[in-house]
């Protein structure tokens, strides 16, 4: 395993310049991260009355946790008939075997 050094990129959300601490490695995911949110926060702006960016960048987030968080109820319950199925297919195999003797 690798560890890779932090250092100092500078990404612009909106129309203000942050300075990120970033392991080298990951700077392209950094980057496309902020275009993602750069686009839905103008989206979100675009759908609605004017508001200042902190109000919109706060909005986004909800919406991106909330997003986040119905993904993760879905791949959930698909683990759990994945499992389920598993264990279907595991009781039929036994079945066969236990004829086949």
């Amino acid at each position: 395993m690798t560890t890779s050094t932090s250092v100092p990129v500078t990404v612009r959300i909106l129309e203000r310049e942050y300075i990120i601490a970033c392991p080298e490695d990951e700077q392209m995911v950094l980057h496309q991260a902020v275009q993602y949110l750069n686009s839905k926060t103008r989206e979100m702006q675009s759908k609605g009355k004017a508001i200042g960016a902190d109000r919109s960048l706060a909005l986004t987030a909800l919406n991106l946790a909330n997003e986040l968080l119905q993904q993760r109820s879905r791949q959930e319950k698909a683990s759990e008939q994945l499992h389920q199925l598993k264990n279907k297919i595991d009781t039929a195999l036994i079945k066969c075997a236990q004829m086949d003797l």
